[in-house]
């Protein structure tokens, strides 16, 4: 048995290799780390509160936001965390325009175009996938949706109250 657990561990740790031969060859700039898994890389995010693996976000935490990139489609990808039950609308929004503040935030910080004049690049799609050609082509996606989803939450909170 000992013989045969060697030889599974050798063909899984050769295949191992391998990948990691082939992923460095394919994008010059992957390493074998937190921030890498295939074709995709990630860039920012923000770990969200019930993340107990980590403080530091990367490609494998639970993330209340982040930002990645995929070499083979060289499409920049924003994804947010949805699966959190809030107490009441305002609880909600709050998170919502949280979420839209720290964006705008790493985009300032990172001398990244957030004026309006960006809005005309992105096309909104009838989905919510929010991929773009760039880094401020996703953050004007992501602001024309947050803001709009803010809104309506908003106007029903308004009807509620």
């Amino acid at each position: 048995m000992k013989l045969l657990d060697g030889i599974e561990t050798l063909y899984y740790n050769s295949k191992y290799e391998i990948e990691q031969v082939w992923l460095r060859h394919k994008y010059p700039d992957y390493i074998d780390d937190e921030y890498n898994c295939g074709s995709v890389k990630f860039i920012w995010g923000v770990t969200s509160t019930d993340e107990m693996c980590t403080t530091k976000a990367n490609i494998y935490s639970m993330n209340d936001i982040d930002l990645c990139y995929d070499r083979d489609t060289k499409l920049y990808m924003v994804g947010i965390e949805t699966i959190y039950m809030f107490k009441n609308i305002s609880s909600e929004i709050k998170y919502y325009q949280g979420l839209l503040d720290t964006f705008i935030k790493y985009m300032v910080d990172n001398n990244y175009n957030t004026d309006g004049s960006i809005y005309a690049r992105a096309s909104v799609r009838g989905y919510i996938q929010i991929k773009g050609d760039s880094i401020e082509d996703v953050y004007s996606i992501f602001k024309i949706y947050m803001m709009g989803y803010i809104k309506e939450l908003t106007e029903r909170k308004e009807k509620n109250d």
